[in-house]
């Protein structure tokens, strides 16, 4: 586990924002303008938990959320957050399972999801989402696998896919997983 740079620094970080509309229009019919918060998540590899913050957009200061750091699962190391800005995962290589969370959009807050946390593969250190929102994939370090998972769109909640983990040929020691779409 020494070789890996993100156990060396320590931490992870995800910045995320949050589309929230104000209430009424301008008076012409037109959609209100959207208000943007900004938080940035990181999981504290030394310790049992993700700190969260919001961002100022001016200056780029962090400020912490009222309740952080949140609690997860024993040496977080990475944290993904769903497309529609609803949800965050960590992976937790300490105890090999995805910490899931909702996220208040007007604060930032995490919350546990019921059920959570969710097993893993071994050594679980990278957590993505697919654009569609509808999965989430794991690489776990230790058993050289992908963990799959769906997400329930109404709650968080993960569900491993049938067949998970899925086996990778020649696969121990990776750990990041990128998922992407593109047009044909």
């Amino acid at each position: 586990m020494k070789g890996i740079w993100g156990r060396a620094l320590g931490l992870g970080l995800l910045v995320v924002f949050f589309a929230a509309c104000s209430s009424g229009g301008n008076g012409n019919n037109n959609p209100p303008p959207t208000v943007y918060n900004y938080y940035a998540y990181v999981a504290n590899n030394a310790s049992t938990n993700v700190f969260a913050f919001t961002i100022n957009t001016a200056s780029g200061a962090l400020t912490a959320i009222a309740g952080s750091p949140f609690a997860v699962g024993t040496a977080p190391y990475s944290v993904a957050v769903d497309p529609s800005g609803k949800f965050a995962y960590v992976a937790n290589l300490g105890s090999g399972d995805v910490s899931a969370f909702t996220i208040d959009a007007s604060t930032g807050v995490l919350t546990a999801v019921a059920g959570s946390p969710f097993a893993a593969g071994t050594d679980p250190v990278s957590v993505a989402v697919d654009p569609s929102g509808k999965f989430a994939y794991v690489s776990n370090f230790g058993s050289g696998d992908v963990s799959a998972f769906t997400i329930n769109t109404a709650t968080g909640a993960l569900t491993a896919v049938a067949g998970s983990p899925f086996a990778v040929v020649n696969g121990l020691g990776f750990e990041g997983i990128a998922i992407i779409r593109i047009a044909q």
